[in-house]
């Protein structure tokens, strides 16, 4: 269990490598730019290619920050979004106690009545 708490603490304290960001993100770019011009050659309509490029870069975009925001789930500054694993916790532990009070074990005694 610990070998592999310290291999997946390896993976995740590894950086991705600059250089294939950067290729990463200029091949998004020359995908937007190109895609266009193709689809003109495979579609009649110019609404359709239209269509068909806003498709295909919306899924590659976000397909490209999803990983961002899975490398960095916890980054600093973004507080509306930032993972509060310690406050949630916190609540899960507390809620663990209310259920293993002896107040909240007692079952209620209904009366005749």
């Amino acid at each position: 269990g610990l070998v592999a708490f310290h291999d997946a603490s390896k993976i995740q304290n590894t950086p991705f490598p600059l250089p294939y960001l950067q290729t990463q993100s200029i091949l998004l770019l020359v995908h937007w730019v190109l895609t266009p011009f193709v689809m003109c050659q495979w579609v009649n309509w110019s609404s359709w290619v239209f269509i068909l490029t806003l498709i295909q870069a919306l899924v590659f975009w976000s397909l490209y920050f999803t990983a961002i925001e899975i490398e960095f789930p916890f980054k600093q500054g973004d507080r509306m979004q930032n993972y509060e694993a310690k406050q949630i916790h916190r609540e899960f532990n507390h809620q663990l106690l209310v259920l293993i009070d002896p107040v909240t074990r007692s079952i209620p005694k209904l009366r005749k009545g």
